[in-house]
């Protein structure tokens, strides 16, 4: 007798017209800086680099920018990171949420 296959259903991917990596959006950075005072030098780095501010993220310092198309994120990432006053800067990963397993 032959054993029933198994089937598993997949969940429909997400279109998007921002071309994306399956964890990140591929020309996004969310930059953080250390104070909302720190966070007014934001247009001078953000000139410097070439990004363009999104908008603000919560209450808090946190921005999404856009990197130029053919930019290294990684390479770019790393560079506003060093800058004083910059907290942070990572790609805006995409966040999944599971509920009722």
């Amino acid at each position: 007798a032959s054993k029933p296959h198994k089937t598993e259903e997949k969940a429909p991917k997400a279109q998007s017209t921002d071309k994306t990596s399956p964890d990140h959006f591929e020309r996004q950075l969310l930059v953080a800086f250390e104070n909302d005072k720190l966070a007014e030098q934001r247009s001078k780095i953000f000139k410097k680099y070439e990004v363009k501010e999104i908008e603000k993220v919560g209450a808090g310092a946190l921005y999404l920018v856009e990197v130029k198309a053919g930019e290294d994120l990684k390479k770019l990432q790393t560079k506003i990171a060093a800058e004083p006053g910059v907290r942070y800067a990572e790609p805006n990963v995409r966040m999944k949420t599971f509920i009722g397993q």
